[in-house]
């Protein structure tokens, strides 16, 4: 098999690990990949540099309900990107979200 067709082979199991995720609990891999997009704004691993606040190291239950909050049909005041991006995960998804930067320190 060429390194080209192992290569795209490879890319697809990781989009479909990512689009199954919703069908069971996600696995470290995945939690890490969702959590990628975190680093945009919260910074890496969760530890923002600037005005967006640090969400490493909050309690997982709080994590959660504020993203579910923003998930929700009314988001919180003053909410900017957060009520656009958690309409994308699923509550599985941000569970397994919350827990991951809970435990980062």
């Amino acid at each position: 098999m060429s390194f080209r067709i192992k290569r795209l082979c490879s890319m697809s199991a990781a989009v479909l690990l990512l689009i199954g995720g919703a069908a069971h609990a996600q696995s470290a891999l995945d939690v890490s990949v969702l959590a990628g997009s975190c680093a945009n704004c919260h910074g890496t691993d969760g530890k923002s540099n600037g005005k967006i606040p640090t969400i490493a190291g909050r309690p997982a239950p709080t994590l959660a309900a504020m993203l579910k909050a923003y998930k929700g049909e009314t988001p919180p005041p003053g909410t900017t990107i957060m009520n656009r991006l958690a309409k994308g995960y699923t509550d599985e998804q941000i569970d397994a979200l919350a827990k991951y930067f809970s435990e980062k320190k």
